[in-house]
């Protein structure tokens, strides 16, 4: 098997990428992501930070809406999950081999009834709206060591209609407004209009749900340039963190919306196992956040306001 049949094959397997991309015109746009130096990625239940902690809560992991399964007690959800080295041949060395990977794009609550996230994650057909759900505070701090996880129903919403999506290979621009079913209640929401303007070399962080994992904190990076609408980063990111808030590191103000980068892994021929890519901090492409300030100025071009 070549490198190329080997990454395909990991993208076939791969959870996250199996309810992620949902036309031909999508895949050929969505890109992976990289490590930037030492692994700066943890589970955002071990962030020390209470600002953080919270801002967490405001983000959510799409996952298949035929997934979800009701149980017997009133409220209450399961997922199955399995653990991420069944889902392809992981290098031993991974750290979250055996972490639960439940879902795919990443995305932030922005008033009580709406998110935005990746264009490339949902489509604005009724169909692929229909397909697609999102779990608040899913951490790996909170599942259990079953092969089901559980959630409670105000953690769980549903897709009720896809506002706007914009996903253009020229411009770069690449996001949607999704609206739920149900207003999200004991959560504040993530102001697009607070974000703020970033410079190169300021430091960034993000919080997602890479490889479909719980949510995760990328606690180092920063701005290394500049495009007319997006920023470059080094920042460490996998698929599924599509869609993830990017934030200033000084004052926790959101910057900006992570949506693609450098690939994922790497083959280990020796090991017959795939590797975390890691590249030198100004080394490899870098990884795409687009600004906020260009979102809300395409939504104002199609007369789309979001308000808090």
């Amino acid at each position: 098997m070549n490198q190329v049949s080997k990454r395909i094959s990991f993208a076939i397997i791969s959870v996250f990428t199996l309810m992620t991309i949902t036309s031909s015109t999508q895949a050929s746009y969505s890109q992976n992501k990289a490590i930037y130096g030492s692994n700066n990625v943890r589970s955002t239940g071990q962030v020390k930070d209470p600002k953080i902690r919270r801002l967490a809560q405001a983000t959510a992991m799409m996952v298949s809406k035929y997934m979800i399964q009701p149980m017997y007690q009133d409220n209450l959800f399961g997922l199955a999950s399995l653990f991420l080295n069944s889902k392809a041949p992981i290098c031993s060395t991974n750290p979250w081999k055996n972490y639960k990977a439940l879902g795919s794009c990443s995305a932030m609550l922005i008033s009580p009834t709406k998110l935005l996230t990746a264009g490339h994650c949902i489509s604005k057909a009724e169909w692929d709206c229909n397909q697609k759900s999102w779990i608040f505070d899913a951490r790996e701090d909170f599942y259990t060591p079953t092969g089901l996880q559980y959630f409670t129903k105000n953690q769980i919403y549903n897709c009720k209609k896809v506002i706007a999506n914009k996903l253009d290979a020229d411009s770069g621009l690449d996001y949607a407004i999704v609206e739920l079913d149900s207003v999200v209640e004991n959560r504040t929401p993530i102001s697009l209009y607070s974000h703020k303007k970033s410079e190169i070399d300021d430091e960034i962080f993000m919080i997602g749900h890479p490889l479909g994992l719980g949510s995760m904190t990328s606690e180092t990076g920063k701005i290394r340039n500049e495009k007319e609408n997006f920023y470059v980063g080094a920042i460490d990111s996998f698929g599924g963190n599509s869609g993830a808030p990017v934030f200033s590191k000084d004052d926790h103000v959101l910057t900006g919306m992570l949506v693609r980068g450098e690939e994922d892994f790497t083959w280990n021929e020796e090991q017959k196992c795939f590797d975390m890519k890691v590249c030198d901090e100004d080394d490899c492409r870098g990884e795409d956040i687009i600004k906020i300030e260009r979102i809300l100025e395409d939504l104002a071009e199609d007369g789309i306001q979001v308000s808090i």
